[in-house]
């Protein structure tokens, strides 16, 4: 299989600011494995990752925004502060993977499987037009989960249940 990276080229520019946050728009990965690469303040957008394999790499202060990620394989990744935002991930697997203080908001993942993963300070939300995560089929299986948050707009905060709407009674003046 042949990987294209249009863009990499971008990911080794050196800025002098470390920590500013690089973009690469419309990155496109495809049949072929990524293995033993760090990763770190890019900002992946509106690209395609398809029938690819992510081996060991580490990410870190890493946002995936507007991304179609279609039989894609993380293994043994890691995941440090990073962003999924209004990403698809059909035939996604994360097997053995750690997600630390990582925000998926808006996603659709569904029928994901997360084997033998560890979630520990991530949230799953809407997006900030209030769409929510889709999770319909996922599963989680083996994974150590700690502070690990389902919600979405209508939520209670407390629970995380959806809202119920409370009918205003009209007060009548004597």
């Amino acid at each position: 299989g042949i990987m294209v990276l249009r863009t990499l080229n971008l990911i080794k520019e050196s800025s002098g600011n470390l920590n500013k946050i690089k973009r690469i728009s419309g990155p496109y990965f495809t049949s072929g494995i990524i293995s033993n690469f760090d990763m770190s303040f890019i900002r992946f957008e509106c690209g395609n990752a398809e029938d690819a394999k992510f081996d060991s790499c580490h990410f870190k202060n890493v946002e995936f925004e507007g991304m179609w990620m279609l039989d894609i394989n993380f293994d043994n990744c890691i995941f440090e502060n990073c962003r999924f935002y209004d990403v698809t991930g059909y035939g996604l697997q994360a097997k053995g993977c750690t997600f630390n203080n990582t925000k998926f908001l808006g996603v659709n993942f569904s029928e994901a499987v997360f084997l033998d993963c560890s979630f520990v300070n991530v949230v799953f939300s809407s997006d900030n037009i209030g769409t929510c995560s889709d999770l319909l089929g996922s599963v989680f299986i083996g994974s150590v989960i700690d502070n690990l948050v389902f919600k979405c707009v209508d939520t209670d905060e407390k629970t995380q249940l959806p809202k119920k709407n409370k009918k205003k009674k009209n007060k009548k003046k004597h």
